[in-house]
Order: C-alpha cells, then sequence, then structure tokens
C-alpha cells in the first residue's frame, strides 16, 4: 500500500499556564470564617500553591469576599486571610472554591 500523502496538522500549542507559582495537591482539614468572627465552615483543601488554595466545601460561598483560612494540625491551627475568587459546582454535589492569599 502506498503511504498518505495527506499533510498532517499542526499539533496545538500547549496551554499558557495563568498561576503565578504551581499548584501541589495537598488535603487537608481546614475551618473557613469571617475576619470579623461569626461561625466556623469546615473544608477541605484540595491543592495549594504559593499563592492560593482551592477548597472543597458542602455549601457555596460567595466570590469576592475575604475570609479567614485556619489549618487544623497538630501544632496549633496557623491562620491565613484569603479572597475566595471562585466557587464552582460539582458532580457530586459539593463546592470547590479558589482563593488567593492575601
Amino acid at each position: 500500500m502506498a503511504a498518505s500523502s495527506r499533510p498532517s496538522r499542526p499539533s496545538a500549542p500547549p496551554p499558557v499556564e495563568r498561576r503565578r507559582s504551581p499548584r501541589r495537591p495537598h488535603i487537608a482539614q481546614a475551618f473557613l470564617s469571617s475576619p470579623t468572627g461569626g461561625k466556623r465552615i469546615e473544608v477541605l483543601s484540595a491543592d495549594v500553591s504559593r499563592h492560593g488554595i482551592c477548597l472543597t466545601l458542602r455549601h457555596p460561598i460567595a466570590c469576592g469576599t475575604f475570609d479567614r483560612l485556619e489549618f487544623a494540625t497538630e501544632s496549633g491551627r496557623p491562620a491565613r486571610e484569603v479572597r475566595i475568587l471562585s466557587c464552582d459546582a460539582r458532580d457530586d454535589g459539593s463546592f470547590h472554591a479558589r482563593a488567593e492569599f492575601c
């Protein structure tokens, strides 16, 4: 059989990485609360980078809000302030929120 004379299609360029630092998978229990106090909600961190974090929540959270994020660790509860950038529903009924560290 003769080889095909069709020209090959150029491959698509690799996606452009928009993050300032690479994500690393990191599953940990954490809590979100208002910086001014109030009820804490339990969340799971899914991945962490130097500049942000992806969280798994049971209920949606408002975008643009500032929250206090506390990690549950044996040596205490280190806290960081975060700003919620997005919150998307998942097929399993949970929500993934992306936040940047302030």
